[in-house]
């Protein structure tokens, strides 16, 4: 039996896309946005950060509230105070009507799905938020990640834990869906076309609360968190079933999905996957004697959705710099400010790697930048359900 069992937790999953020629071609927004294309354009539109778009298929798109960026950690300490080479996106928010949930009885999952999609110059994100509140087990957490993806030589059953609209559904229909909502309301056809998926269906899954006691996942002391407990943090993670055997492999090298936080906090990250973060005896940064749990688990959630965004717009950039290094530029990607965004990505990977105050795994994600090591997921086949 489990001695750790999730009480609170937050899920998020996303994909990221590039579509670059715009940049180089306003006329290939949609006359509502292209002043996508244009820096200083985009700037004043976020300065003006009260004006509201709507489009048949959103029924907002706005820069990100000051609010939420003074709240967060990540917009806020990005390198420039000008939006378009500090990289801040716009959000859209879906149509009033769409209904996305997670429903699982035999998990003991059933709440809605909160949807909203990051628009950028040069792509965009749609991300899929889960706030899990009370029991839910490892392996039924275990059951669900691998639903977003399965490893063809072990995989498990498939698992149509989502509905969309009321109809059960996989989570790349969704992603489908509002890929295409972004496809019709801001881009020209031809552009649209010519949008890649650079990373699908990524997670960060964050365990804020337990009724086991937290315990750290490496320790000289001996006192860590139990074996069967840590292959299943695995099982979550690869989206298949880790056996102690598998396990033993993989804490031969356990720098290489292990990363410590403070205070017993810990992720484990898998590139390809996602990560798996244990925050329960996260503290808040300034501590005082009226800190009280939900603070804690605001911290814990401030930290989450940090790393969401970090890895999202890590992905986002260090894929256009992989197509540049491809020689892309050569096939249609536009010189004129593909430099620039280039540049934007080199700042804010030096600015983090340099501040002492940021958690360990923003810097993992930054460090894709410039990295050749890292191995990339593999493109997605003309007839895999991953394909829009």
């Amino acid at each position: 039996m489990s001695s750790l069992v999730p009480t609170c937790a937050e899920l998020h999953l996303f994909d990221v896309h590039t579509c670059l020629q715009p940049l180089d071609n306003c006329k290939l927004f949609k006359s509502k946005f292209d002043f996508l294309s244009s820096p200083v354009k985009y700037n004043d539109r976020y300065d003006a950060d009260d004006e509201v778009t709507e489009t048949e298929h959103f029924q907002s798109i706005k820069p990100l509230m000051k609010s939420k960026i003074e709240a967060s950690y990540f917009w806020k300490k990005l390198p420039s105070s000008k939006a378009w080479y500090a990289q801040r996106p716009l959000v859209a928010i879906p149509a009033a009507d769409l209904s996305v949930r997670l429903e699982a009885e035999d998990l003991g999952l059933n709440l809605p799905v909160q949807s909203e999609v990051y628009l950028w110059p040069w792509g965009w994100s749609t991300n899929l938020l889960m706030k899990i509140e009370g029991e839910v087990s490892l392996s039924a957490l275990a059951e669900l990640t691998a639903s977003f993806k399965s490893q063809p030589s072990r995989p498990r059953s498939p698992l149509k834990a989502f509905k969309l609209d009321g109809k059960p559904c996989k989570p790349s229909e969704i992603f489908k869906r509002l890929g295409e909502w972004i496809s019709l309301d801001i881009y020209d056809a031809y552009a649209a076309g010519q949008a890649k998926i650079v990373v699908d269906r990524h997670f960060i899954l964050s365990i804020l609360a337990s009724s086991g006691k937290a315990l750290p996942y490496d320790s000289i002391s001996g006192r860590r968190i139990d074996v069967n407990d840590r292959a299943l943090l695995h099982s979550i993670l690869l989206g298949f079933d880790v056996s102690l055997e598998d396990l033993e492999v993989l804490e031969k090298y356990p720098r290489r999905f292990m990363i410590p936080f403070k205070d017993r906090a810990f992720a484990l990250t898998h590139y390809d996957h996602g990560s798996v973060l244990d925050l329960r005896e996260l503290k808040p940064a300034e501590e005082s004697a009226e800190n009280s749990k939900r603070e804690e688990f605001m911290s814990g959630k401030c930290l989450t959705r940090n790393v969401k965004n970090c890895a999202a717009l890590a992905f986002g950039l260090a894929a256009i710099q992989k197509a540049v290094q491809k020689n892309a530029l050569s096939c249609g990607v536009p010189e004129k400010w593909v430099g620039k965004i280039i540049k934007s990505a080199c700042d804010i990977r030096e600015h983090y790697m340099d501040d002492g105050h940021v958690n360990p795994l923003w810097k993992n994600y930054f460090g894709i930048l410039n990295r050749e090591q890292i191995q990339w997921p593999q493109a997605v086949d003309s007839d895999s359900d991953n394909q829009y």
